[in-house]
């Protein structure tokens, strides 16, 4: 909805292209699973760090790849800096939560073997 009334406005240049839009739901995630990365009973919440991480990674990397396209425009370089800074913000807030996924995950126990 808040898309389709800023379009219908005529706003349309307030709208992000798609990296834009995959960075901004990317922090959301993060933002939305930053309580849960911070609170101590939360037990396995790295791993969904450790992803949201990764995803947010991916998009900073689709952000940064189009930039070359508007060398003309600095609002538009702002603007993309902007994002990847909101991201890094975000992913900043799930990053101890996601070092620590690794080490919570053990090697499996070796199988005996028949015979």
């Amino acid at each position: 909805m808040p898309l389709l009334a800023v379009q219908a406005a005529g706003n349309s240049a307030w709208l992000p292209d798609f990296p834009g839009l995959c960075c901004v739901l990317a922090a959301l995630a993060c933002l939305a699973h930053a309580p849960r990365a911070w609170s101590p009973r939360a037990a396995g919440s790295g791993t969904w760090s450790l992803a949201l991480a990764l995803l947010a990674a991916d998009a900073g990397a689709y952000r940064v790849f189009p930039l070359t396209d508007y060398l003309n425009d600095p609002h538009l370089i702002g603007v993309s800096l902007a994002e990847l800074l909101i991201v890094v913000i975000a992913v900043a807030l799930v990053a101890p939560d996601a070092a620590r996924a690794p080490a919570a995950r053990a090697a499996p126990p070796p199988h005996p073997q028949p015979g």
